[in-house]
């Protein structure tokens, strides 16, 4: 959870408050000489809308640059033991 902050210096801006959920999956293996990791890792699941970076007192008042949406990575980590 990421709590609501002001843009400017005389308050007159504010981003909103927000909250991120992720979610990993993944499974260890032994196999010989081997360690073998298969993940899955959903960021954003509830694919909400925030403010990545928020820039005090931009010029221009270009205070927001806008965070990734929802976002799927899956992969095998190799491992030796």
């Amino acid at each position: 959870h990421y709590s609501s902050m002001f843009a400017n210096n005389d308050n007159s801006v504010e981003a909103e408050s927000y909250a991120l959920v992720d979610l990993s999956f993944y499974r260890t293996f032994k196999l010989a000489k081997f360690q073998l990791t298969p993940y899955a890792h959903l960021e954003n699941l509830l694919n909400v809308d925030y403010f990545d970076n928020l820039r005090i007192n931009a010029f221009g008042n270009r205070f927001y640059e806008p965070g990734p949406e929802r976002q799927i990575r899956v992969g095998v980590k190799l491992g030796f033991l």
